[in-house]
């Protein structure tokens, strides 16, 4: 058993091929295929269909496999509306209310209410 940084590195052989063993093998095979299919006169480019028509099926499965259900469906829907529902309800004012009545407003422009300062006017004549 290898250990680095405190991962252990050892492969359980009960799980059979690891994703790295796959591409290994896939890359010392793929060529030995593709040699001999352009061997029998199939050119080059047409290996990309091969590939679109295999991610055009795995998109389809995917797909079909994670749609939701009708249940799970309705499901969301009904807690998204009762969501905006409560969001809205939370919004509206009880009463009307003003920055200056509002004990809960901040003061604007950053004007604390428990420093207030009588302010003067002088009128130059």
């Amino acid at each position: 058993m290898l250990s680095v940084s405190g991962v252990s590195l050892s492969r359980d052989p009960n799980l059979g091929m690891s994703s790295n063993d796959l591409a290994g093998l896939g890359g010392a095979i793929s060529p030995i295929v593709c040699q001999a299919v352009l061997s029998m006169g199939v050119p080059w480019f047409r290996f990309y269909f091969g590939s679109l028509v295999l991610s055009g099926l795995n998109i389809a499965f995917l797909t079909l496999t994670f749609r939701p259900t009708v249940r799970e469906y309705t499901q969301d829907r009904e807690n998204a509306l009762h969501a905006v529902a409560m969001d809205a309800k939370d919004k509206m004012p009880s009463e009307a209310s003003s920055p200056v009545s509002d004990p809960e407003s901040p003061m604007p422009h950053g004007i604390d209410a428990s420093k207030k300062e009588k302010s003067t006017c002088t009128v130059l004549h």
